[in-house]
């Protein structure tokens, strides 16, 4: 964006909210929070409901961090074992609270997602509540979760406000430290209890590059592709969402436009 383009829109400050006149981003959906003071540095349809996708697995990863240690060994139960688009969990196996992390934040793996949700909650339906429960402390107003792991399904949905609010968290709080390193690693290998191996990739195309910390990628079929970004600006952290952006590349092209963005608020 152009400083021109960012002046014509008479936004001169960080915590001056932007119109959606000034279009920069293909998302349908998008925001930039202050991850702090929950300011919005940019708005775009910011309380349009859409289906949040695999973010949903940032709910899921505070929910198991709040109830349970990195060592908690977690069973997988036969549910979690068949849930698509996993890594591959066997019923029976157990994983750790701190590998079942680092399988949901890295590949995305639904598997993992589904076994902590039964672990927190005893059931989906219960750990649902429980994750509308917990949204609706954070400051959500328009967030309905139905399961652990945010593939499509009849009645989820949320906002880009509302995923950056999870996201500050995740960003913020002393409680989610271990989750934060966890969105740093780029690849890690893990093991089950049975000793089942298990090779880990991040995808988060922007890990690595500039100040980018996370955080979490999201892709259905009804919610497209998504992408709850984290990085700083002059010392600061901000939280970008961008929900249902044209290709799969585009998100992270749009996360970095909204980067450079931020930098040019900050400047004026």
């Amino acid at each position: 964006a152009s400083k021109d383009a960012v002046q014509s829109v008479g936004a001169s400050k960080v915590s001056k909210k932007m119109t959606t006149t000034f279009n920069p981003v293909t998302a349908k959906t998008a925001v930039v929070m202050n991850a702090d003071t929950h300011e919005l540095v940019y708005q775009k349809n910011a309380d349009t409901t859409r289906k949040p996708s695999s973010m949903t697995k940032m709910m899921t990863g505070i929910l198991l961090r709040e109830k349970y240690s990195l060592g908690h060994k977690v069973k997988i139960t036969s549910e979690a074992a068949r849930t698509p688009w996993g890594i591959g969990l066997k019923s029976g196996d157990t994983m750790t609270v701190q590998n079942l992390l680092y399988a949901m934040f890295l590949p995305s793996a639904n598997d993992a997602a589904c076994a902590s949700g039964i672990a927190v909650g005893g059931s989906t339906a219960r750990f649902a509540s429980l994750m509308n429960a917990r949204a609706a402390q954070l400051g959500c107003t328009r967030t309905v979760y139905k399961n652990a792991h945010g593939l499509d399904t009849t009645g989820n949905y949320s906002t880009a406000r509302d995923q950056a609010l999870v996201g500050s968290y995740i960003m913020t709080s002393p409680k989610m430290s271990d989750i934060r390193k966890v969105l740093l690693t780029k690849s890690k290998v893990i093991y089950s209890g049975k000793g089942r191996k298990y090779s880990l990739y991040s995808t988060n195309a922007l890990l690595g590059t500039g100040t980018f910390q996370g955080l979490k990628t999201g892709t259905t079929t009804l919610g497209g592709y998504s992408f709850c970004g984290a990085y700083t600006c002059n010392g600061q952290t901000y939280v970008s969402v961008v929900m249902g952006s044209s290709t799969s590349g585009q998100r992270f092209t749009d996360t970095k436009t909204l980067a450079g963005l931020t930098e040019e608020l900050e400047s004026e």
